[in-house]
């Protein structure tokens, strides 16, 4: 029994690279997963992997730059899978650090 047996976790970027050596150690250690990418056709190739493994991976293919993508992935994602105990986001590109500084500013600053 691994350590993540009975939990659902949600990653994205599991195509390829770390998201996927991330998908496969999840349901090496029992964990169901949603798996999240742009391309579905690597996304079937972990989630074959999984079901080798005895882990169910439900399929989500959505360009997470989208800002309603998050939203999206979790409303689909609801109906296959009751519980999501882990959520891992892997980002596609370098984060604009000094932007999000600028916006937590101003969410912060009184009108």
């Amino acid at each position: 029994m691994g350590s993540l047996e009975g939990k659902v976790a949600i990653i994205t970027g599991a195509g390829s690279g770390i998201g996927r050596s991330t998908a496969i150690a999840f349901a090496r250690e029992g964990a169901d997963m949603i798996i999240v990418g742009r391309r579905v056709a690597p996304l079937q190739e972990v989630a074959a992997e999984a079901a080798k493994l005895g882990r169910k991976a439900v399929i989500h293919s959505i360009d997470l730059e989208d800002t309603d993508a998050a939203a999206i992935v979790l409303c689909a994602a609801m109906p296959h899978l009751t519980q999501i105990h882990e959520i891992r986001l892997l980002p596609t590109q370098p984060r604009d650090t000094a932007e999000e500084s600028r916006v937590a500013a101003r969410m912060r600053s009184p009108e």
